[in-house]
């Protein structure tokens, strides 16, 4: 189980949103270099960086920050936010980028998953759930697309990893929804995980891995680490 820390960069700033609401915003640092290379001080080998300015526009907006926290930091990173073309693949890629997150492009336009199959070490799906729904562009559009349908194309394809955000729980430090999680695992156990959204304290990471889910690769921490709610060192030396 690896446990990783998130950097969500907007107007260059390393910020956290609240059920990814661009309006009830937090900064914590001015430069999202800094807690990049205070958490691989701390043991991080992988970082989860969301462009939020990307999601919302629909080009990636943070490309030069996120490229100098590759190089600077030395760290692995999964990259998300704003990926719509394979131009962008190929640019991160270009850049060392070895994780590269897609949700809006593929979730609306299905014919996309296809134009992915030459990057698939690349790439990672990412869902956002808000109950049995997906939202995409940032978390601002509802869509009628049930995450069991998108999950039964996505693996036709021959892709297999995910990353699952309950938006509910997002920022809001009151645990995380383990129905969700379960759900997915029994329809999709070939599926791997990366658990995102309600990490409160090192409890809820304990916890996750006590559900003893196979397909659950990773955790995701962002706002419970940013509020000294989580020792990353220690959550990281827990997980193993």
């Amino acid at each position: 189980m690896i446990i990783i820390p998130a950097i969500d960069i907007q107007d260059g700033k390393c910020v956290r949103l609240l059920k990814g609401d661009y309006d009830q915003k937090k900064i914590y640092y001015d430069d999202p270099l800094v807690p990049a290379i205070e958490f691989k001080k701390q043991g991080a080998r992988l970082l989860h960086i969301i462009d939020l300015d990307g999601a919302r526009q629909g080009n990636m907006v943070n490309l030069d920050s996120i490229k100098r926290i590759k190089k600077r930091s030395g760290l692995e990173i999964q990259v998300g936010g704003g990926i719509r073309s394979t131009d962008v693949i190929q640019e991160l890629i270009r850049h060392d980028i070895k994780r590269i997150i897609i949700g809006t492009r593929a979730i609306e336009d299905h014919k996309f998953i296809k134009e992915l199959e030459k990057y698939k070490d690349y790439i990672i799906f990412s869902i956002d759930v808000q109950g049995d729904r997906l939202k995409t562009r940032g978390w601002r559009k509802q869509t009628d697309i049930l995450w069991t349908d998108f999950l039964k194309e996505v693996l036709v394809q021959g892709f297999d990893r995910i990353i699952v955000t309950d938006i509910t729980r997002d920022g809001t430090l009151t645990g995380v929804n383990q129905k969700l999680y379960s759900d997915i695992h029994r329809a999709f156990p070939e599926m791997n995980m990366i658990v995102s959204g309600g990490m409160s304290d090192i409890d809820d990471i304990k916890e996750i891995i006590r559900w003893n889910i196979p397909s659950i690769q990773g955790i995701i921490v962002g706002k419970a680490i940013y509020e000294n709610k989580i020792k990353l060192k220690e959550a990281i030396q827990y997980a193993g």
